[in-house]
């Protein structure tokens, strides 16, 4: 299953959404996640996946179009993020593995 829920989104688009989106105020709120796998479910490209990866352990990021977990992908690799894992999820299902 494929949506359109989530266009393109450039890194300009992802600067500009800091602005009402307080990742910072975010962040701070969620604490020391170093050690922790952390998921985002409903990833689309990616906003808050990266911003997580950054300071997690591991992130899961999931999302029902696989063209944002694509681009997602090609994002974390750019950065050098090496603790992102994409997954494919159905709309009722997140897609996580037990116990993770």
């Amino acid at each position: 299953m494929s949506c359109s829920c989530t266009p393109d989104v450039s890194e300009a688009d992802f600067a500009a959404q800091d602005r009402y989106r307080q990742p910072d105020v975010v962040l701070a709120a969620l604490g020391d996640v170093r050690d922790l796998r952390v998921a985002d479910i409903g990833a689309g490209g990616g906003y808050f996946a990266l911003k997580l990866a950054r300071r997690a352990g591991h992130v899961v990021a999931t999302d029902i179009d696989p063209k944002p977990l694509r681009e997602l992908r090609a994002r974390a690799t750019k950065a050098g993020l090496q603790n992102v894992e994409t997954v494919h999820a159905l709309p009722d299902v997140p897609s996580l593995q037990p116990g993770a």
